[in-house]
C-alpha cells in the first residue's frame, strides 16, 4: 500500500510538472527539462522521465524551440525540486529497469582535438599522468616477476589501470583512496581520472593508422540488482562500454563474455571463463586491449634462421630474426637495451632488455625501473647487428595477492570494501584477473589482453654493435609521445608453449 501511495502521489506531481511547463512555457522548459537531464538530480528522476514522456505525447505534437529566459527558468527548476521533495522519500523505485537514478557527484569532461601537432594532446594538467601509469606498471610487474621468475609472462598495465579507473567511479571512501593510490593518482578527482583515460584511450587509437590498437570496454552484471546510473552513464560516456544486464550463473552468460573477448581480442583470446561457476553474482567489469604494430622496417624473412636459446633448462632451437638496424642501442655494466620503432609514424615502439652476463633478469628489471627516464629518454641512434627470437607469450594471472600487498587491501574485503556508489549492496571485488598474448615475427608484434574485475555481492666499415637476444630477456611496448607502457613481458624459453 505504501509504495502504491507513493506511486500515484509522484504520478500527479510529475503530470503537474508536465501541465505546467506543456500549458505555462509552452513545452519550451520541458524539452530543457529533458534535454539537460535536470531530472537526474531530482528523486526518482527515471519514474517522472517517463511520465513526463507519456504525458507530453498525449498532449503535444509542437516542434520545441530554445528557451532562453533564464529567471523562469531558475524559478521554475526551484518549484519542481520543491514540488518533488514534497513527494518522495529516501528509497528509490526502478519499476522497470535496474538502473536507479541519483545524483552524480561531479561532472565529467572531454576533450576535443585528440590528436595534436603529431601528438596525443593529453591536457597539461594532466600530463604528469603519464608517468605516474608507469609507476603503476612497474610496480606492478615487479611483483608478478618474483612469483614468475622461469616462465614466460606478458601483461598489459594499460588494460588492468583502465579497468581499475573505471571501477573507481563505483568506489569512496578508502576503497576509492587505495584505488587510485595503486594507480599513482592520489588525489585525482574521478572525473580528471575518466578525462585522462578517455584523451589517452582515443589518442592511442588515432595516433598511427598503421597500427591497430582498440580498448573496449564492458560490463555485465545481474539483472535483479539495482545499479546507480552515475556509474553506468560514466562506464557508457566516458568509456564507451557495452552495459548489459544478465543473469550472471548462465553458460549463456558465459558465452556471450568469451564471445565478445574473443571479438575485441580478434580471435588471440577466444576465452576468458570456463564455466558459470567462475562468474560472481553482482557484476563483470571488463577491459580488452588489442594492438598489432607492423615494424617501421620490416625483417627479412629469408634471413631467418636456427639457433640456440639458453634457458636454465639447457639450450633449445628456435628461429631467429636477424638484422642490421639503425635502433637506439643502450648499453652498461648491468644490461644492454635496444628501442625499435613501429608503424608508419614512429609513435609506437618495442624494447627489449638483456641482462649483462652474471646478471638475473629481477636485477635487470629493478635496474630498468630505477633508470627508466634515463633510458626511454636516449635519442642516439646507431647500427646494430640483431637476433631476435621469434616467440609467443600468453599468461593469465590473478593479481588480487599484488594489489593487498601495493597497498590496496580494502576492495577485496566484504566487510571493508566500499562500492556504494555502483549499488546499495555489500559489494566487494572477488578478482582482479588477467589474461594476456603477445606474438612477435618478422612482420612486426601483436598483443592482446583481457582484465577483469569481478564484483562478487645497413653497410659498416667496423663491425657494429649487436644485440643478441639468446637467452631470457625482458620485452615491452609504448606509445613514444605519452611514454605510456602498454604491454611488459619476459621470454624466459621461446619455444615454451
Amino acid at each position: 500500500m505504501y509504495r502504491e501511495k507513493r506511486f500515484v502521489q509522484e504520478t500527479s506531481a510529475a503530470k503537474h510538472i508536465a501541465f505546467c511547463f506543456l500549458h505555462l512555457h509552452d513545452n519550451q522548459l520541458y524539452s530543457l527539462f529533458l534535454r539537460e537531464k535536470w531530472h537526474y538530480n531530482l528523486k526518482n528522476g527515471l519514474l517522472v522521465t517517463k511520465i513526463l514522456n507519456n504525458f507530453a505525447a498525449e498532449k503535444t505534437q509542437k516542434p520545441i524551440k530554445p528557451y532562453t529566459d533564464m529567471k523562469k527558468l531558475f524559478l521554475s527548476a526551484l518549484a519542481i525540486a520543491t514540488l518533488l521533495s514534497c513527494n518522495s522519500t529516501q528509497d528509490d523505485i526502478t519499476p522497470d529497469n535496474p538502473i536507479v537514478d541519483v545524483p552524480a557527484e561531479e561532472p565529467v569532461e572531454k576533450v576535443e582535438n585528440i590528436i595534436s601537432e603529431g601528438r596525443i594532446n593529453v591536457p597539461e594538467k594532466y600530463l604528469e599522468l603519464n608517468g605516474t601509469t608507469n609507476d603503476f606498471a612497474w610496480k606492478v610487474f615487479a611483483e608478478i616477476l618474483k612469483d614468475h621468475k622461469s616462465e614466460n609472462v606478458v601483461f598489459s598495465p594499460f588494460s588492468m589501470a583502465v579497468d581499475l579507473a573505471m571501477l573507481n567511479n563505483g568506489a569512496n571512501g578508502k576503497t576509492s583512496s587505495e584505488i587510485t593510490s595503486l594507480l599513482g593518482l592520489d588525489g585525482m578527482s574521478k572525473s580528471s581520472i575518466n578525462c585522462y583515460f578517455n584523451v589517452l584511450t582515443e589518442g592511442l587509437t588515432q595516433i598511427d593508422p598503421t597500427v591497430k590498437f582498440v580498448s573496449s570496454n564492458a560490463i555485465w552484471y545481474n539483472q535483479n540488482v539495482t545499479m546507480k546510473s552515475p556509474f553506468i552513464n560514466t562506464l557508457k560516456d566516458m568509456y564507451l562500454a557495452d552495459t548489459t544486464p544478465a543473469d550472471l550463473q548462465t553458460q549463456k552468460t558465459v558465452d556471450d563474455i568469451n564471445r565478445w573477448c574473443s571479438e575485441k581480442t580478434f580471435g588471440m583470446i577466444p576465452t576468458l571463463i570456463d564455466n558459470p561457476g567462475y562468474l560472481p553474482n553482482v557484476f563483470a567489469l571488463l577491459n580488452a586491449t588489442y594492438v598489432k604494430a607492423p615494424w617501421t622496417e620490416a625483417f627479412d624473412k629469408s634471413w631467418t634462421e636456427q639457433y640456440r636459446f639458453t634457458t636454465e633448462n639447457g639450450p633449445v632451437l628456435t628461429d631467429f630474426m636477424l638484422a642490421d638496424k639503425n635502433i637506439i642501442w643502450y648499453k652498461d655494466n648491468e644490461m644492454q637495451m635496444g628501442f625499435f620503432n613501429m608503424g608508419k609514424s614512429e609513435k609506437f615502439e618495442m624494447f627489449f632488455a638483456l641482462p649483462a652476463e652474471g646478471k638475473s633478469l629481477e636485477a635487470t628489471y629493478n635496474y630498468m625501473k630505477e633508470n627508466w627516464d634515463k633510458l626511454s629518454d636516449c635519442k642516439d641512434t646507431q647500427l646494430v647487428c640483431v637476433l631476435i627470437p621469434k616467440y609467443e607469450a600468453s599468461f593469465s594471472i590473478v593479481l588480487n595477492d599484488y594489489f593487498k600487498k601495493l597497498g590496496c587491501p580494502s576492495m577485496f574485503n566484504e566487510s571493508t570494501a566500499d562500492f556504494n556508489g555502483i549499488a546499495d549492496r555489500g559489494i566487494y571485488i572477488q578478482s582482479a584477473f588477467q589474461k594476456a598474448k603477445f606474438i612477435v615475427d618478422e612482420d612486426g608484434a601483436e598483443g592482446a589482453a583481457v582484465s577483469v574485475l569481478m564484483g562478487n555481492e645497413g653497410v659498416s666499415t667496423v663491425e657494429p654493435p649487436s644485440l643478441i637476444l639468446n637467452h631470457p630477456f625482458i620485452f615491452g611496448m609504448r606509445e613514444k609521445t605519452t611514454g605510456v607502457i602498454l604491454f611488459l613481458g619476459v621470454v624466459n624459453n621461446p619455444k615454451a608453449e
